[in-house]
């Protein structure tokens, strides 16, 4: 339950067995799990080259594709680590985020709504209305933020997604009377 202890052990082991396979992955994921970002992008360049279908490491990749604006890489890394599959919820959320940073709103929302299942309802959405917000489509956010609020009024970061879009879309009352439903609710 150490990450930091685990990543600086595996690391270590690793310089000592470069090519062991199960070494270089251990210490990737504890890399990873220790918040190291950078020695995870180095670990998941090597363990592509070993497993080409690591969904992990290709999220890891295309997480460093998207922070250097390069979204269409990042897209690939996506799909290549099996953000194509319907179940991928994270890459095609990423995917979708991809193209709001390439200024692509209406293919983020189509990315993101390939998510049909029921079970992401609450991710797409909430992730539809702050792209809808974000690129000034107020009613839009609106009717996104409002389903997922309707289903789910106990957890913050929604209800605080929900006031603060409905704050910016001129409806002051209501952002404070969520606010202050939730005050009572989990005070």
């Amino acid at each position: 339950r150490d990450t930091a202890a685990a990543a600086a052990y595996f690391r270590e082991a690793l310089r000592f067995d470069p090519r062991n396979g199960e070494l270089l992955e251990r210490a990737f994921v504890a890399a990873l799990a220790n918040g190291n970002m950078g020695d995870a992008i180095l670990l998941a360049d090597r363990v592509i080259k070993r497993d080409a279908k690591n969904g992990l490491a290709h999220l890891v990749l295309g997480i460093k594709a998207m922070k250097a604006k390069r979204y269409q890489t990042a897209r690939t890394s996506f799909s290549n680590g099996g953000g194509g599959r319907q179940r991928d919820i994270t890459a095609t959320l990423l995917s979708g985020w991809t193209y709001i940073g390439a200024n692509d709103p209406k293919r983020a929302i189509e990315t993101i709504d390939k998510l049909r299942d029921d079970r992401f309802g609450l991710f797409r959405d909430y992730h539809a209305a702050l792209m809808f917000d974000l690129n000034g489509q107020k009613a839009e956010a609106v009717k996104r933020i409002r389903i997922i609020y309707e289903a789910e009024k106990t957890t913050l970061r929604i209800v605080d997604a929900y006031a603060r879009i409905m704050a910016r879309s001129g409806d002051l009352p209501e952002a404070k009377r969520a606010y202050e439903a939730f005050d009572k609710l989990l005070p």
